[in-house]
């Protein structure tokens, strides 16, 4: 009785680890992509921000943690990141969403 109510235990605990870190996974997103710097956030530029590799000319990606290393102009990435809360404002129509780097690597 006593292995049955430890395994029940150690099952309830390991379902509660899972359960947790599931829902960043799911709003997560990996790609290849190009670091580009986008101007000066000062003078209304965008800073260093990350398109997609197959759409150059598409929407920018602002992280909010791109480590210094990355921070090249035309660097070849493959990432994976997800999409927070906060809002990066500038002279667009609307406000652009800050993304948070998970893992980021050369290619």
């Amino acid at each position: 009785m006593q292995r049955m109510k430890r395994l029940l235990l150690i099952l309830l605990v390991l379902s509660l680890f899972i359960s947790c870190s599931k829902d960043k996974a799911e709003n997560e997103v990996c790609f290849n992509g190009v670091v580009r710097w986008g101007g000066e956030p000062a003078a209304d530029g965008l800073g260093w921000v990350i398109y997609k590799a197959d759409n150059i000319s598409g929407r920018p990606i602002i992280p909010r943690n791109l480590p210094d290393d990355y921070k090249v102009n035309d660097l070849n990435i493959h990432v994976c990141l997800y999409e927070t809360n906060e809002k990066f404002y500038c002279q667009c129509i609307e406000p652009y969403n800050k993304y948070h780097i998970t893992s980021i690597r050369r290619r």
